[in-house]
């Protein structure tokens, strides 16, 4: 929205930002967001996009983090944040989102059997995992899995820009066939 400040970033200026002013950036993303919400307005096409995105990690200063990124963007809505995998399998029923944002190791149920788990129901939704273990045996998994993408937590702001983009470009051409999408108006 006009009123909010928040333009578009090129992912060439956010790679350069986080590269170079890191302590910087955690400090706005650990501010809570003053007079930005999540889930404005991303206009694509003929419609207008809402993602949904459940978070889920552990590190609780790392998902507030994640959380004050996320609602500086138009076309995101924080619908829950979970610390734990049963929470967030439970919280996935009952608020349906459309992305879940998944650490991968995380006490008790890791990211890898909630991704199962979710991958396993009727209308999965998509996972992206926030990792700081950057392994070629997790992204393995993380494939196997059909999960929609895999980034290191210190590369979130540039790297999960791109893949909500798509999530939303996605969303738009294909809403659900069960129901009336109330997240696209015309």
């Amino acid at each position: 929205p006009a009123d909010s400040g928040v333009g578009p970033i090129s992912r060439g200026a956010l790679h350069a930002y986080s590269r170079f002013h890191v302590p910087t950036l955690w400090k706005i993303c650990l501010k809570p967001a003053r007079g930005l919400r999540g889930g404005a307005a991303h206009i694509a096409g003929s419609g207008v996009v809402t993602v949904r995105i459940l978070l889920v990690d552990d590190n609780k200063t790392f998902l507030a983090a994640v959380r004050n990124f996320l609602m500086t963007l138009p076309q995101v809505e924080v619908v829950g944040r979970a610390h734990d995998g049963k929470t967030a399998l439970a919280l996935a029923e009952q608020l349906a989102p459309d992305l879940v944002l998944l650490d991968i190791v995380m006490p008790g149920m890791g990211g890898l059997e909630v991704a199962a788990a979710l991958q396993a129901r009727d209308a999965p939704p998509r996972i992206i995992f926030l990792s700081m273990h950057d392994s070629q045996s997790y992204r393995t998994a993380a494939r196997e899995l059909g999960v929609h993408g895999y980034v290191g937590k210190g590369d979130f702001v540039v790297d999960l820009v791109p893949l909500i983009d798509s999530i939303s470009n996605d969303l738009l051409a294909t809403p659900p066939a069960n129901s009336v999408d109330a997240r696209t108006q015309p």
